[in-house]
């Protein structure tokens, strides 16, 4: 909404429907349906992913630059079964296909590798977007991110996939963001996909401090967040720096709220359980600051 107040031009692209999750109705409620564009062409995941990063080119290529622009490419070659062409096939042994059920911490290194060459695929497709970037001279006035929705396990704690359990693997994400004329840092301290939207509207000129529209805060900020709130379609976990609280959020869920150690493992002592009374409280009032 602020972007839009700026007259900012719309480019939504994915390489998966938008529908599920329903992102269109959500984060992109308000942009209008001929500026989404989720149905990219190819049969595989890699011709859709590249077919998707070929039009956001071609439109950069067409653009006319009267307006600022705020694009968004969600690529699917990393996810699910892993796609990507025979000549990225970098890491090895692998293999073309698997059973999900026959997967365990014995056979799944050719599989690792296969979500390895896809995230190498992808990794040249966004190459081939900074260059596009690069040539129209864009790099000097624009913001670039580059991050992922979720991780993904291969038995390491015990877990393959995601939303299955909260271990590291699967919630602990890269983050790249690039702003020009800032010098490289390296961010050490906790953070969420929530303080995109802080940072952001701090270049765009906000002066409101944070809390008063997110539960983000800034990356510019001196502030260090207490823990980050991460779900699955049934759970939610409450992470700090020591310990994961795991809250079951559907009444078929009998196990109850869990408390893991830094390595997810279960912890059954008092003390932890206190501090997870402490966590959740906070929770429960910032869940409803922005209740309608």
């Amino acid at each position: 909404e602020a972007l839009s107040d700026f007259g900012y031009d719309f480019k939504i692209m994915a390489a998966s429907k938008l529908t599920f999750p329903e992102f269109n109705k959500t984060c992109f409620v308000n942009i209008p349906q001929e500026k989404i564009e989720d149905e990219p062409k190819g049969k595989t995941k890699n011709e859709r992913d590249a077919s998707m990063t070929d039009g956001f080119m071609k439109y950069l290529d067409e653009k006319k630059y009267k307006k600022p622009f705020f694009a968004f490419l969600f690529y699917d070659t990393p996810h699910g079964s892993y796609d990507f062409p025979p000549q990225f096939e970098k890491f090895k042994p692998t293999v073309t296909s698997f059973n999900y059920l026959l997967l365990n911490k014995d056979n799944i290194l050719p599989v690792f590798n296969r979500y390895k060459n896809a995230n190498h695929y992808a990794d040249y497709l966004i190459g081939k977007v900074l260059d596009k970037l690069k040539e129209h001279r864009l790099l000097k006035n624009t913001v670039v991110i580059v991050s992922s929705d979720h991780g993904e396990a291969f038995f390491e704690k015990g877990f393959y996939g995601h939303n299955r359990g909260f271990c590291e693997e699967q919630v602990k994400v890269p983050m790249v963001f690039y702003i020009p004329g800032y010098k490289h840092k390296k961010y050490a301290k906790m953070t969420s996909h929530l303080d995109i939207v802080p940072t952001m509207m701090s270049l765009l000129g906000c002066k409101n401090p944070p809390g008063d529209y997110s539960q983000g805060i800034s990356l510019f900020d001196n502030g260090k967040r207490e823990f980050v709130v991460s779900h699955t379609w049934d759970e939610m976990a409450v992470i700090d720096d020591n310990s994961t609280v795991v809250v079951p959020l559907e009444t078929y869920n009998i196990a109850g709220v869990k408390i893991y150690d830094r390595s997810y493992r279960e912890l059954l002592d008092m003390q932890s359980a206190k501090n997870a009374v402490f966590r959740l409280t906070k929770l429960q009032k910032d869940l409803t600051k922005f209740q309608k």
